[in-house]
């Protein structure tokens, strides 16, 4: 599974959206080609306005 197919998995494509990977922010560019490995601790932060 990649970045991407985790971001799709939750409806978040096209979203603002951050994704951490084992400490360290992942570049939207390499959604699609960072591949999620067994033990990895990914964090998924999604940005939403409010006032």
């Amino acid at each position: 599974m990649t970045v991407l197919d985790l971001v799709r998995h939750y409806d978040l494509d096209g979203e603002p959206v951050a994704i951490e990977r084992n400490g360290q922010i992942v570049d939207r560019q390499a959604f699609e080609a960072e591949v999620i490995q067994e033990g990895d601790v990914i964090e998924m932060v999604r940005f939403v306005g409010g006032g």
